[in-house]
């Protein structure tokens, strides 16, 4: 048997509940903390740093002889970077799996 529909009064608490449940749940979501991964953070900052070390040390790993000289290789530079960063992102990402994924988190409001 079908059921009757509920009161006029008890439809417009249930509505008025409903609201308020909606209100609180957007305010929490509003209010919540921006959060990032520290491995993210640390993923995206890693390469541009080491970019820079090896460009401003030119070390003889990113050097190729002309002439009588050494200078800087901008090919060697980038395959240097990219490489070692390719080994430090999987080393990352194989510790962030190791550890179930339990970073810490940078946050902001």
């Amino acid at each position: 048997m079908a059921q009757a529909p509920p009161a006029p009064s008890t439809y417009r608490q249930k509505v008025a509940q409903l609201e308020q449940s909606i209100a609180q749940t957007t305010q929490a979501v509003n209010s919540k903390e921006k959060c990032i991964p520290y491995m993210i953070v640390a993923g995206a900052v890693f390469p541009v740093l080491l970019l820079a070390l090896l460009y401003f040390a030119q070390p003889a790993i990113v050097q190729t002889k002309e002439g009588g000289k050494m200078v800087r290789s901008n090919k060697k530079l980038f395959y240097w970077t990219l490489g070692v960063t390719l080994v430090v992102w999987a080393l990352m990402y194989a510790y962030s799996w190791w550890s179930g994924h339990s970073v810490s988190m940078i946050c902001t409001r």
